[in-house]
Formats: C-alpha cells, structure tokens, sequence
C-alpha cells in the first residue's frame, strides 16, 4: 500500500508502489481541504504510471467547479470532459464511447439512488471496461 502523501507532494513514487487495475471502483473520502481533488490532479495527469491499461478518456461530473480541473484538462489534452450536475442529474448515457474511459463523480455521490449506483456499476464497470471514481467527504452515509 502506498502513502498518498507521496503522490501529493511530488515525491517520487515507483510503479511497485502504486498501480490500479483497469477496470476498477475507486473510492476516495477524506475531510474538506485534506487534498482530495490534489490527489486526483496528480493521479489523472500521470495516469499513464498509475493505471495498468491505457485510460482513454476522463469524465469529471461536478456539481461546484474546482480549479484543479483546468491541470487535469491542460494535463490530458483533448482526452478531458467536464459534466457539471444540475438539479442533481447525473446522465452519463449520452457520453457515445466509454469505454476504457474513467468516469470521476466528484462530491455529488448524494445525488445518487440505489439504482442509479446498480446501472452505473452494471453498465460502466462490468460491461464497457469503464473505471469509476467517487471523490466525496468523510460525512457520506
């Protein structure tokens, strides 16, 4: 296992140290300000070293926009897109090709219903190789 706070402050991190399979569920829950949305920028500008198989393309869904978003945009060029989620519509179905994708849900899991979490898991994870991020607060029940 390795110590994010490696990856956060630009420390050196080897491939033994930290590598996620593709596909694969991601959860990440931490306190407001802890580095959440640092972690991810990091992890999403050198997703090359960090994931097992080529990432295609990255969906962020967001209800607030955080400045971050612009270094993962200028960090993956033409291979970003941003959702923003209003009145707490979360539609990814319209996305054409999502596979090999990795779809990111940053703190906007309390939008989601039981059923939404069942098609997200059926549809994207296990049938279109798709990988799922949910970046949320400690206070999720």
């Amino acid at each position: 296992m390795m110590d994010i706070s490696k990856l956060i402050h630009k420390e050196e991190v080897s491939e033994y140290d930290f590598k996620f399979s593709h596909p694969s569920i991601i959860v990440l829950c931490a306190p407001t300000l802890a580095g959440k949305t640092t972690f991810l920028t990091k992890l999403m500008n050198g997703k090359d070293e960090y994931f097992s198989k080529k990432i295609s393309d990255i969906h962020i869904f967001y209800s607030v926009y955080q400045n971050k978003y612009k270094e993962i945009e200028t960090g993956n060029k033409g291979q970003t897109f941003l959702h923003l989620i209003g009145d707490g519509v979360i539609d990814y179905f319209y996305i054409e090709e999502i596979n090999g994708s990795i779809l990111i849900f940053d703190d906007i899991i309390h939008f989601f219903s039981k059923k939404m979490c069942e098609s997200l898991y059926v549809k994207t994870h296990h049938n279109e190789n798709t990988m799922i991020g949910f970046v949320n607060d400690h206070r999720v029940n």
